[in-house]
C-alpha cells in the first residue's frame, strides 16, 4: 500500500516534494531535542504560530505551544494537507506540544522534549474548536477526517507512536482497512488490547478519547535526542 500511494505522475510527485517542506537541514536546525520525552529538555523550542493554514490552536497558554523545528513544520504540513483534500473542513486543533524549554508541562508525562502533540479529534458537525471537547462520543467522532489526519502523519515515517484510548482503536483500524491497508499495514501500525506481539505504532493510552497524541522520532543526527 505505502509503494501504491507513492507511485505518482510527474505533477504529482512535484507536488509531493513541494508538501515535503517538514524536512529541516541540520544545518538550518535552532531547536535541540534533549533527552527522553518523560524526563528531558528542549533548547530554543520554535513556537507554533496561533493560526495557519489548516490549523488553529488554543491561544490562551502560549508557553506551550514550543517545539523542535521538525515538530512545528509537520503539524503545518499536515494542516497543509487537509485543507488541499478539505477545503471546507473545520482546522485541525492543536492542544498541548512544549514548553520553550522544555520540562515539567502540568498534567501531562511527557510533552518534555518538543516532540509530543496533542492533537484533537475531528467531529461530524464539523465545528471549529476552540477548546477540546471532553465529552466526544465515539458516535460524534467523524473518524475519516482523523484518520486522515493519522495516516498523513504515519506516511511521513517521523511518528514513534501515536496514543489513542483503546476503545476507539477497532473504529479506526476498521476505516484503515476500508480505505486500502491491508492487514500486514494494519498489524503494522495498530497495537491491539488483545494483541501477541507488542508492536504497533498506535497504541492505546488512557483518557485520549477526544484527541490523539503524537510523538515524534529524534530529529536525524540529533546526539542528545534519546527515543
Amino acid at each position: 500500500m505505502l509503494a501504491l500511494l507513492f507511485a505518482l505522475g510527474s505533477a504529482e510527485q512535484a507536488e509531493a516534494k513541494a508538501r515535503s517542506s517538514w524536512e529541516v537541514a541540520p544545518s538550518a536546525r535552532k531547536s535541540i531535542s534533549i533527552g527522553k520525552p518523560n524526563s528531558g529538555r528542549l533548547h530554543r523550542g520554535a513556537l507554533l504560530p496561533r493560526s495557519g493554514v489548516g490549523y488553529s490552536r488554543r491561544v490562551s497558554v502560549k508557553e506551550r505551544y514550543y517545539g523542535t523545528d521538525e515538530t512545528i513544520a509537520l503539524i503545518q504540513y499536515v494542516g497543509r494537507r487537509l485543507h488541499a483534500t478539505y477545503p471546507h473542513s473545520a482546522p485541525m486543533f492543536i492542544g498541548d506540544i512544549s514548553k520553550k524549554g522544555g520540562g515539567r508541562v502540568p498534567p501531562h508525562g511527557s510533552h518534555r522534549t518538543g516532540r509530543d502533540v496533542d492533537i484533537a479529534f475531528f467531529e461530524k458537525g464539523n465545528e471549529e474548536r476552540k477548546h477540546f471537547n471532553g465529552r466526544l462520543s465515539l458516535s460524534e467522532l467523524d473518524v475519516e477526517k482523523s484518520w486522515f489526519l493519522i495516516e498523513t502523519l504515519l506516511l511521513t515515517e517521523q511518528v514513534l507512536y501515536i496514543f489513542i484510548n483503546q476503545r476507539l482503536l477497532p473504529a479506526f483500524r476498521a476505516h484503515a482497512r476500508d480505505v486500502g491497508w491491508d492487514d500486514a499495514d494494519l498489524d503494522r501500525f495498530f497495537l491491539m488490547p488483545d494483541a501477541k506481539r507488542r508492536r504497533g505504532l498506535i497504541r492505546h493510552a488512557s483518557g485520549h478519547t477526544y484527541h490523539f497524541h503524537v510523538r515524534f522520532k529524534c530529529p536525524k543526527g540529533e546526539k542528545r535526542c534519546q527515543d
